[in-house]
């Protein structure tokens, strides 16, 4: 397997379109050998609303685990400044740089 950029395909699904960078998306590879992996990128503005709402309701779904927003997990979950493809891409290519893609993202 290539593991660069130029060799994978990278897909968004989301709540919205990733204009205005915070929210979350999964991004779903596929590299030229067919393989696909994902992983959940979450805008750290996207996380301070669901920690603000959770405070005030506790959990709010099957997702995330909440103590009235003491703290919040997602399997495989990367944080970032703003989630667009633009910043996401570069995610990718320093995780694949540093080694660390498989640790990341999770083979489908």
């Amino acid at each position: 397997m290539k593991w660069s950029l130029e060799y994978m395909e990278i897909s968004f699904s989301g709540h919205k379109e990733l204009t205005d960078g915070t929210d979350t998306t999964e991004v779903i590879i596929t590299t030229i050998d067919g393989e696909i992996y994902s992983a959940p990128f979450f805008s750290y503005h996207h996380v301070m609303e669901v920690i603000k709402e959770a405070e005030h309701k506790g959990s709010l779904n099957d997702d995330y685990v909440f103590l009235q927003g003491g703290y919040m997990w997602k399997k495989n979950m990367i944080l970032i400044e703003h989630c667009r493809e633009q910043e996401i891409r570069e995610v990718i290519k320093d995780l694949l740089d540093a080694g660390n893609f498989l640790e990341v993202f999770r083979k489908l």
